[in-house]
């Protein structure tokens, strides 16, 4: 996992950050306890921007500008809940004023909760790989750790 963007510092990303320009494959710092005890907070996590995510996986959730949370973080990570529509891309845009919003479901473990995001709030959705540990330097990956099978199965018995 050479090459790969180190993001990894106090916080997931800085605000104006462009995911579309970020290699296939990246690391950032995960903050916050909505997914302990599966991920503390300040694990740092690899993500790809490459695949679709399917249910159980955690994912990244870049939110639009416009839509960025009251924590005003442009990111979370979340778990995907449910299937993705087919062929749904990010960023997505109606056709027509009239179409109707696909949503992602996602959720989180602490404490437990399910939801619904309009496609429209989402800039980009990028899947996650496990934590990483990186090299004495640290700017290399040299390890992607897989997630323990329970981290999966809490989507499956919603």
């Amino acid at each position: 996992m050479t090459n790969a963007t180190n993001l990894c510092s106090t916080s997931f990303a800085p605000a104006g950050v462009d995911p579309s320009t970020f290699p296939a494959v990246y690391a950032a710092t995960c903050t916050g306890h909505c997914m302990e005890p599966l991920i503390q907070d300040g694990t740092c996590m690899a993500f790809t921007r490459c695949g679709t995510p399917e249910p159980g996986e955690f994912v990244a959730i870049w939110f639009r500008p416009e839509h960025t949370p009251s924590d005003g973080l442009p990111q979370q990570l979340k778990r995907l809940a449910m299937p993705l529509m087919e062929g749904l891309t990010f960023p997505y845009a109606p056709v027509s004023p009239a179409e109707c919003v696909p949503l992602v479901v996602v959720e989180m473990v602490n404490p437990p909760r399910r939801w619904a995001i309009p496609a429209t709030h989402i800039r980009a959705l990028h899947r996650c790989l496990g934590p990483v540990k990186f090299s004495a330097e640290g700017r290399t990956m040299i390890e992607v750790a897989k997630l323990p099978p329970e981290a999966r199965a809490f989507a499956s018995r919603q």
